[in-house]
């Protein structure tokens, strides 16, 4: 059984790290201001079970959702109960439960024998990167889900290495919990797999093994039954398992490149660690990686053609913003953010990192032959098993890689500690990650609630909600969320603007002036100072009149 005066005692002397990581998220919340009422990307989708179930005592999943997000809406209710439905109080429960999170990744390196501060560090990172970051400020599924896997890795990696049967159970626990926030979380008992092909300690302790990730697997199964009779399977669900069917027809060369650039993506995300492992000593280190910067320069430059960006236009992180705010909204900008003076030292920091990658991981299969203790095996299969959905699913996009995020940073550690670590590097750009986090998630807020502005001042002058375009949040919110705003006689499956529908409404939020539109209003506000723009347009189309 796992003992609890041991497992607090533990806890307790590992109370100032846990605090550190709960004071950044408590100090973010000041000053991110968390609570406007705003919806961002799709969290609209996954707010609206909380509302029905709020409402109407049931559980229900909108036919747009892609998940079924029980854990998170059993999770976030209470909160909506407590303190009132709005995005700001859901958006609260998703920063609790990341720092909740970040602890579960904190004690797992601590499990994995890494110091405190590196261990730390490494939590920090994880809090701290512009994709995580504001997906904490949101009511989207890719954190609640993160942080259980979390949770369940903490468990296998401790019972294993403890040989503590006990809290691989524990751990099973939180895999479903992981699976009742997105589904793919059932791959999540398979982590386990490394320790249970291997039967040399005997049957009796590979049983204790197989029976946690078998028990798993039968919970997940029946409750994949029973939610699908009972809540049905969405339009989107069923579109996914329609695209399944093409998973073999897709050239193997053309999933080489979506992992290629994936690569890009994921090294350059780590980065602050990569580039402290650039010591120089031994003298031949910074040489060897030099010429391999060189070299992977040269290959990619072939191979692509030339050195692409490791932050996408669009992506979750971008030189423009975070969370692609103005990118769900009429009106495309024709002018690039100042951030953009940082993309060719990105894409250096991006070779670098991927150099000490390569030249740390060689040399650590060189010395240790690739021999690695049973706990490390489970931390470094629990991030390998996460690329088979994002591969099957063809989840190619910045938000669905940074479940691969503890894997990479504890893979990170690992390896630039052998070979050097510069702690003034590493934390400094933890530094600067965590600015870019903070003012780009206020950022995006901000412009949503400016949105959101707009159409309280439409709507206040009579304009019908139905005839305003705010977006794909909000025109998703108010009128697919919520049918009742929409004309008379209309249907959700297939009217609604920018969910079901192109239609072009009569009144616009904009990020710029449209042809064949009249500026009714102009709001602006002081910004994030590496924002492409502070300002949204309230735009009335040439031809229509209003319908009030």
């Amino acid at each position: 059984m796992v003992k609890r005066g041991l497992t607090r005692a533990y806890l307790w002397e590992e109370r100032v790290p846990l605090l550190i990581i709960l004071g950044f998220f408590f100090l973010s919340c000041f000053l991110v201001a968390p609570l406007r009422n705003v919806p961002i990307i799709d969290d609209w989708t996954y707010a609206w079970s909380v509302e029905h179930l709020l409402k109407t005592g049931r559980l229900a999943v909108l036919d747009w959702s892609a998940h079924y997000p029980i854990f998170q809406v059993l999770w976030s209710s209470p909160w909506a109960l407590l303190f009132g439905f709005s995005f700001g109080v859901l958006r609260l429960s998703t920063v609790a439960v990341a720092a909740l999170g970040c602890i579960a990744f904190y004690l797992t390196l601590r499990e994995l024998d890494l110091s405190r501060e590196y261990s730390l560090l490494g939590a920090l990172l994880l809090a701290t990167n512009p994709v995580f970051f504001p997906l904490s400020f949101s009511f989207m599924t890719d954190i609640p889900f993160l942080s259980m896997v979390n949770f369940a890795v903490l468990c296998y990696v401790a019972g294993v290495k403890r040989e503590q049967p006990a809290w691989l159970w524990v751990g099973g626990i939180f895999a479903v919990a992981a699976f009742l926030s997105r589904q793919i979380g059932l791959f999540i008992p398979m982590a386990l797999l490394p320790c249970v092909l291997s039967r040399k300690e005997g049957w009796r302790k590979w049983l204790k093994q197989v029976l946690p990730i078998a028990a798993s697997f039968l919970v997940i199964v029946l409750l994949w039954l029973l939610i699908r009779k009972s809540l049905g399977q969405t339009s989107v669900m069923e579109s996914k398992f329609i695209g399944l069917r093409y998973f073999f027809r897709v050239k193997p060369l053309d999933y080489l490149d979506f992992n290629f650039n994936m690569l890009l993506q994921i090294a350059f995300a780590i980065f602050p660690l990569l580039v402290a492992g650039v010591s120089f000593k031994p003298k031949w280190w910074p040489v060897a990686l030099a010429v391999l910067v060189v070299v992977i320069a040269v290959v990619i430059r072939l191979y692509v053609g030339n050195i692409p960006s490791p932050l996408h236009d669009g992506g979750t992180w971008s030189f423009d913003e975070l969370a692609s705010g103005r990118g769900l909204i009429q009106g495309k900008l024709a002018v690039q953010g100042p951030a953009h003076r940082f993309g060719w030292p990105a894409r250096i920091l991006m070779l670098i990192s991927l150099a000490v990658l390569f030249g740390s991981a060689g040399r650590w299969l060189f010395e240790t032959r690739g021999r690695t203790s049973r706990a490390v095996k489970v931390m470094i299969a629990s991030g390998l098993l996460q690329l088979i959905p994002i591969n099957i699913l063809w989840l190619y996009y910045d938000r669905y890689y940074v479940v691969l995020m503890p894997w990479l940073i504890y893979l990170g550690l690992k390896l630039t500690l052998r070979t050097g670590f510069s702690r003034v590097v590493a934390w400094s750009s933890v530094a600067v990650l965590a600015f870019v986090s903070i003012s780009g998630t206020w950022d995006v807020l901000r412009f949503n609630g400016a949105c959101l502005e707009a159409v309280d001042y439409l709507h206040s002058t009579g304009v019908p909600i139905a005839e305003i375009d705010a977006g794909y949040p909000l025109t998703g919110w108010l009128q697919y969320a919520h049918p009742e705003n929409l004309p008379p006689g209309s249907d959700p499956a297939v009217d609604a603007p920018w969910v079901t529908s192109a239609k072009e409404l009569p009144y616009v939020i904009s990020n710029t002036p449209l042809p064949e539109h009249d500026i009714i209003k102009e709001i602006s506000w002081r910004g994030s100072i590496w924002a492409v723009t502070n300002r949204v347009y309230i735009l009335h189309k040439q031809g229509h009149s209003p319908g009030r």
